[in-house]
């Protein structure tokens, strides 16, 4: 069996300030983009758009500081899913 990652992390770029804190608590996992300097995913690929919330998306095994950054970003704008459980962190 194939594992896939434990948790789906996900950035609004629609919600994200720019404000930071995720790239001063987690630089390993964020940065600011080149393209719209808001923050974005090191190595990632994954930009798709619904209903008008353009999003990046990333799959982890384990979360680090990843939970710290979004549970300090202001703008509530990085996501978290659990996906074995489905439930949103």
């Amino acid at each position: 069996m194939i594992n896939v990652g434990n948790y789906l992390v996900e950035i609004d770029k629609t919600a994200c300030r720019s404000f930071g804190a995720c790239i001063e608590l987690c630089p390993q996992y964020f940065h600011f983009s080149d393209i719209d300097g808001k923050s974005s995913f090191k190595g990632s690929s994954t930009i798709s758009e619904k209903e008008g919330v353009v999003s990046e998306k990333i799959v982890l095994d384990e979360l680090g500081c990843v939970k710290n950054a979004t549970e300090t970003c202001p703008f509530k704008a990085i996501h978290i899913t659990d996906l074995k459980t489905g439930e949103k962190l």
